[in-house]
């Protein structure tokens, strides 16, 4: 646990000092938004695959009479339960997010260029 605090305080303070040129802050932001886009590119496309692939079987289960549900009542008791549950909490980290960009402009534009650059290749 000691070693737990000492270790994230000590991390913290390397990054407040690197954080203090906006330089280190645009390579900082560019290599981060790189590696969020090549990880989105992997990851999306499977996820896109599965999906489709379930959203066709789901179809062709419906048509061949294996599912019998109202599937228009069941879209909006899902998006009553989203309302309620998880929408709530998007202003809030939609707050944060502007926050944080605002102060920390070159990260901002770096983790942008860098996500577009990651997305492309």
């Amino acid at each position: 646990m000691k070693m737990n605090k000492q270790l994230r305080s000590t991390s913290t303070d390397v990054l407040q000092k690197v954080m203090k040129s906006s330089t280190a802050q645009l390579l900082m932001g560019a290599v981060a938004g790189c590696t969020t886009g090549q990880i989105a590119v992997k990851v999306g496309r499977p996820i896109a695959l599965g999906a489709g692939v379930g959203v066709l079987a789901i179809q062709i289960a419906s048509y061949n009479g294996l599912i019998k549900d109202d599937l228009l009542k069941s879209t909006t008791d899902k998006t009553k339960v989203l309302q309620t549950q998880y929408l709530q909490k998007v202003p809030a980290v939609l707050i944060n997010v502007r926050q944080f960009a605002r102060h920390n402009k070159p990260f901002a534009f770096g983790f942008l260029g860098g996500l577009l650059i990651g997305i492309s290749t």
